[in-house]
């Protein structure tokens, strides 16, 4: 129910109720239920959600995100306000995510890579999106049409 939740506004919120009632139930949520609610957090008033999820995460001795659950967050981030004036502040926080992600011992992807430059670019941080690119193929992962596009 929570991912059948997550393409509109007020279904993300109620995809947050949801999630928020199940754990006061005392039913432990898993992998799946934190993508789902994280993925319902692609809102500028939700987005602080998707970061609370993940540290939670992150935090909790029984599960750890692995890498789908960071792409969630990436793309909650990527969704989820018109980056405006915020340019500088959404890529920080996207970067601290990849971050963690590679600290909590975790492979980046094509994917996540494609979130970092993506970020990157919005910012104006060309040569940032220069350093991505570096950075996939040094370590072997082969950059797309997206990520060239990002660079170009």
């Amino acid at each position: 129910a929570i991912s059948a939740c997550s393409s509109v506004e007020e279904a993300a919120r109620h995809g947050v109720l949801l999630f928020e009632e199940m754990r006061g139930s005392r039913v432990a949520p898993n992998l799946i239920t934190f993508d789902s609610v994280i993925r319902s957090c692609r809102s500028e008033e939700l987005w602080p959600l998707a970061l609370k999820y993940l540290k939670e995460m992150r935090e909790s001795d029984d599960m750890k995100p692995d890498v789908d659950i960071y792409h969630a967050v990436l793309l909650a981030a990527k969704e989820s306000v018109n980056w405006g004036d915020k340019r500088a502040e959404m890529c920080k926080m996207v970067e601290a995510t990849f971050s963690n992600l590679v600290y909590d011992g975790l492979t980046p992807d094509l994917l996540t890579y494609s979130h970092l430059a993506a970020a990157r670019a919005k910012a104006g941080r060309w040569e940032a999106v220069l350093d991505v690119l570096g950075t996939m193929k040094s370590t072997r992962v082969n950059p797309d049409d997206g990520i060239y596009n990002l660079a170009i």
